[in-house]
């Protein structure tokens, strides 16, 4: 402390030489912190979602009520909010494969939005969880519905059956269930229903009957109505001619098709 420094009485101090900035060899490595960047083209494309759209019944009555439509009355109100919960419970069951995958099933559609644990507000914005859950878990207690939605089938779920007219033209049906035992010597054909009975049931499931007995000769098929809110099923027995046409083979295979 207090000595001088060598260099002059101003205090200056050097040491060494001045060395100039020289090109990092690095940067031409493989070291990729030490790269130049450069720039790169980018291709910016649109896509067409596929998004659906899906209107509350609260905003449809919202929008009728503020553009001056007539506005629904209780009854109305409690008519179509059956029927939509019937659509709604209709995909329910179609998507359930085994009776394990409710669990599975309901909460894909309460993620979806299109059912609810609970409300906020106490407004009913989606059928409730524990509504839908209840409907099932009810109908499976019959053992014949139960068996059905057990792994011992094979299913054939949400298929449809494209057949010719008599003018040739295509014509698509879409049974709801569709369920092949292990050895494919028997066939069950269900349909769900939501409201009363009218004939027209029994035709469709018969036609359904017909069809597959033509496509698969030999094997045993079974056909069924399921009435989910009463819980009532039906059996539906087969036309007298469905056992004719099944014992012909004929040329239903360029008939008839089985699409997934």
């Amino acid at each position: 402390v207090g000595e001088v420094l060598p260099g002059g009485d101003d205090g200056l101090y050097e040491e060494g030489t001045p060395v100039l900035q020289t090109k990092d060899s690095r940067a031409d490595g493989d070291n990729r912190m030490m790269l130049t960047s450069a720039p790169l083209p980018v291709r910016m494309c649109s896509f067409d979602l596929g998004v659906t759209f899906r209107q509350s019944n609260q905003s449809v009555q919202f929008i009728r009520e503020q553009s001056g439509g007539e506005e629904l009355t209780e009854e109305e109100r409690t008519r179509r909010g059956y029927m939509e919960t019937g659509r709604l419970l209709h995909r329910v069951l179609q998507s359930i494969r085994v009776e394990e995958n409710l669990d599975q099933v309901l909460d894909s559609f309460e993620r979806q939005g299109l059912i609810s644990r609970t409300t906020s507000d106490g407004t009913e914005v989606a059928v409730p969880r524990s509504y839908m859950e209840r409907w099932v878990r009810q109908g499976l207690r019959n053992p014949l519905v139960n068996d059905w939605f057990q792994p011992h089938w094979q299913l054939f779920n949400e298929c449809s059956i494209v057949s010719l007219d008599v003018d040739g033209q295509p014509v698509v049906h879409r049974p709801d269930r569709v369920m092949v035992s292990s050895g494919g010597d028997r066939i069950v054909i269900v349909d769900f229903k939501f409201g009363g009975m009218r004939p027209e049931y029994e035709a469709q499931v018969r036609e359904y009957m017909q069809l597959l007995s033509l496509m698969m000769p030999g094997a045993e098929v079974e056909g069924y109505l399921w009435f989910v809110y009463t819980g009532q099923v039906q059996r539906v027995e087969p036309s007298a001619s469905a056992s004719a046409d099944a014992s012909s083979k004929s040329d239903a295979p360029e008939q008839l098709t089985l699409e997934f």
